[in-house]
């Protein structure tokens, strides 16, 4: 699912999801880009539920309600979850 596609709508929904991250973005600004486009998307999103792999929590304008610390390919990253809207 590409979540520039996806659509808020009055059904709830749980999304998760793994965005590229590191070496699978190129620059700081690409990682800005792709993070803000994909914050607007889930506050958009009323009544979802999102869970989110990142290795920066804030790159993600969500209040997580949980994040959870563990390693993803020797990477240091957060499971985040929260609700959209």
């Amino acid at each position: 699912l590409d979540y520039s596609t996806f659509g808020a709508s009055n059904q709830r929904a749980l999304l998760v999801t793994n965005p590229p991250y590191g070496r699978r973005l190129g620059s700081e600004q690409e990682v800005k880009t792709l993070y803000g486009a994909l914050s607007e998307r889930l506050r958009q999103a009323e009544g979802w539920r999102v869970a989110l792999i990142t290795p920066e929590p804030e790159w993600i304008e969500l209040p997580p309600t949980s994040a959870l610390k563990f390693r993803n390919g020797g990477l240091r990253v957060s499971l985040l979850q929260g609700s959209c809207g």
